[in-house]
């Protein structure tokens, strides 16, 4: 493993442009309470090889981002499989806040950032899920489907609906395609 500098702050703990999750003013609320109430339930996972913040952005967004990053370990070669090279742990309020560093692909960060994002105090997908959906499926589908990532719910793009033209007026003469063999009733437009 190359040697890496570990964020020492908060604050250093750049945020992945690509993160597709939002968060409203009352889930960001539930979300402090929770952090208030329980401490680290999930902590926060930094990607050294791309210099991202993987899971946590939320809870990060909550903390000083002067306060420091304390009793770091770095591991000489990741942890197996899981890819972790070291911990460390921000003391922030009396309260100790976990931060696991890994060394992962890219789209191993994005899929984990997918999975570790499901809870509803956490926010909401953007658009911008379905196309990370799209390129871990394109790029790992064993992964999607393990994962069930086509499973997410995201909004869809939606495209401003063009209004119809003028319509014409309306008198005695405007012409008509179907009428109603009982009543007699005439009508445009798609039958009934």
């Amino acid at each position: 493993m190359p040697d890496v500098k570990l964020p020492q702050t908060v604050g250093e703990l750049t945020a992945a442009p690509w993160n597709p999750r939002a968060i409203d003013a009352e889930s960001a609320q539930g979300l402090g309470f929770s952090m208030d109430t329980f401490g680290d339930i999930s902590g926060l996972v930094f990607n050294v090889r791309t210099g991202h913040l993987v899971c946590g952005q939320q809870r990060r967004d909550k903390l000083p981002p002067d306060s420091k990053i304390e009793s770091v370990v770095n591991f000489e070669e990741p942890d197996g499989e899981v890819g972790t090279v070291g911990y460390g742990q921000i003391t922030h309020g009396g309260t100790h806040w976990r931060v696991r560093f890994v060394d992962w692909e890219e789209i191993k960060e994005k899929a984990a950032n997918l999975a570790a994002n499901n809870a509803a105090i956490a926010g909401q997908f953007t658009e911008g899920a379905g196309i990370i959906v799209e390129e871990v499926n394109v790029t790992n589908p064993e992964l999607a489907e393990g994962l069930r990532l086509e499973e997410i719910n995201w909004p869809a793009i939606v495209e401003e609906p063009i209004p119809p033209g003028e319509f014409p007026g309306v008198d005695e003469n405007l012409e008509t395609t179907y009428c109603c063999p009982k009543c007699g009733y005439e009508w445009s437009g798609k039958p009934k």
